[in-house]
């Protein structure tokens, strides 16, 4: 498999969306235009299809989440289910965390539903992602699920 991970484009995203996640079209465009969003995507070069995800926020409301200053959130972070145990999830977040160091930041967080909490704080521990920082209910989730945010304290080189 010849894959690459790349800092993505709003048309790459939303090439790789397909009609999908509408009601963020709007608000992730203009975080990405503004420079406090970028989306990393994975393309898979044998067919050209882009086949995965994750989005880096800089900074915003919630300062526990990112802060502008040292801590940066992770969102939106996943791999075609076709793709899904090749560790292209592992090499993805490894190049988020690797550009949040490059970036000056100390510290990430990123957030799991209810619906597959357990599963995915598991694999996020395995990261480096150890402490929860909140648990809250976020209005923009249509199934009004909650989120759990964890945090790499230093960012250090586990994966």
């Amino acid at each position: 498999m010849n894959v690459s991970i790349k800092h993505g484009s709003t048309e790459e995203m939303l090439e790789l969306w397909n009609g999908r996640y509408e009601s963020f079209e709007e608000s992730y465009i203009k975080n990405i235009e503004s420079g406090i969003q970028e989306v990393w995507l994975i393309k898979d070069e044998e067919t050209h299809i882009f086949i995965g995800e994750i989005h880096i926020i800089w900074d915003c409301n919630d300062k526990s989440q990112a802060n502008g200053l040292d801590t940066a959130y992770i969102l939106s972070f996943e791999v075609n289910p076709a793709f899904q145990g090749k560790k292209l999830g592992s090499a993805l977040i490894r190049r988020a965390l690797q550009r949040i160091r490059d970036k000056g930041y100390a510290k990430a967080t990123i957030g799991a539903d209810d619906a597959d909490g357990e599963k995915l704080c598991a694999m996020y521990k395995s990261w480096g992602f150890t402490k929860e920082v909140k648990r809250d209910s976020f209005e923009y989730m249509e199934d009004g699920q909650t989120i759990i945010c964890t945090y790499s304290p230093l960012l250090n080189d586990t994966l």
